[in-house]
């Protein structure tokens, strides 16, 4: 199964290095257009279906960068992880807020503690594991999906065997670049994935997950 994947386009929260999660502030002039860019790539892509995160700024980039043309599906799993207290505060706060604390969530997140009613990086990871769960069973593809850093991040650290402390150690990843992963079963329960695009560029990277 061909899935896509991209990350929502730029926010003026990304430009304030603001924490969003589960808030929302609006694309920027720049966000939407970089959207509004992909449309015609992927045009062309055999999309089946998008599963897209319930946030406003996910949404929204869905709809710049296809057009309203393939069948849409709010999925809750591509939400961005909830930051709890964290949520809305700018970067400079939360260094002297929760120094140690914001040191974890940033380069070491097997040890970060979530802060109010927030979730811990190993929560997010085994939501993305249902998620790969559910698309790889149940879903017929192509599925182009539309979310947040951390879930791409999450993912990625599942198809390529990594442990949750390596998590924030992946590649920055760019907003409304395609990411394009070719999964195909190998038994029950484990599967090959085939990175063949990664932030908008050529890849070629295969890894065998189970989940």
């Amino acid at each position: 199964m061909d899935v896509y994947i991209i990350r929502h386009g730029r926010t003026v929260w990304n430009t304030e290095i603001r924490m969003q999660g589960r808030l929302n502030s609006p694309l920027t002039p720049d966000g939407i257009e970089g959207a509004a860019a992909l449309c015609p790539v992927i045009s062309e892509l055999p999309i089946r279906k998008i599963l897209v995160s319930p946030m406003p700024r996910a949404l929204q980039t869905s709809y710049l960068a296809t057009g309203g043309k393939f069948p849409t599906t709010i999925e809750p799993l591509l939400s961005e992880m909830d930051l709890g207290d964290l949520e809305g505060v700018l970067r400079s706060e939360a260094e002297v807020m929760y120094p140690e604390n914001y040191g974890y969530f940033r380069f070491e997140p097997h040890k970060f503690v979530p802060i109010g009613n927030g979730e811990s990086y190993a929560q997010v990871v085994d939501r993305v594991r249902r998620l790969l769960k559910k698309i790889l069973v149940n879903e017929e593809g192509p599925l182009l999906l539309v979310t947040h850093m951390i879930l791409v991040q999450s993912l990625l650290c599942i198809i390529e065997n990594r442990g949750l402390d390596t998590l924030r150690s992946t590649p920055f990843i760019e907003q409304a670049k395609i990411f394009h992963i070719r999964f195909d079963k190998i038994s029950e329960d484990k599967f090959r994935a085939n990175i063949l695009s990664y932030n908008g560029e050529p890849c070629d990277q295969t890894f065998e997950f189970s989940l």
